[in-house]
């Protein structure tokens, strides 16, 4: 059995924070707040990955805003 070695908190973080891209929706898809269809016009589609324990498959969350709603969400979050 080997050992391996990460620094504290490595696989344990609380990072709650999403990586927000620019996009122009070309395709189709659905507001994650509103459920409004966003088509052919610029959205926000935020993403994270959660990590779980070593040996399970990370998860990733993903959240698409229309660009009122990406407003309305950078004012209220901290």
């Amino acid at each position: 059995m080997g050992a391996s070695w990460a620094p504290p908190g490595w696989f344990w973080t609380n990072d709650s924070r999403l990586i927000w891209r620019e996009r122009f929706a070309w395709l189709p898809c659905r507001s994650s707040e509103s459920n409004q269809r966003i088509w052919l016009k610029k959205h926000w589609y935020g993403y994270r990955w959660i990590d779980g324990p070593a040996g399970e498959d990370p998860i990733k969350s993903e959240r698409w805003l229309t660009e009122e709603e990406y407003v309305w969400y950078q004012l209220t979050s901290e």
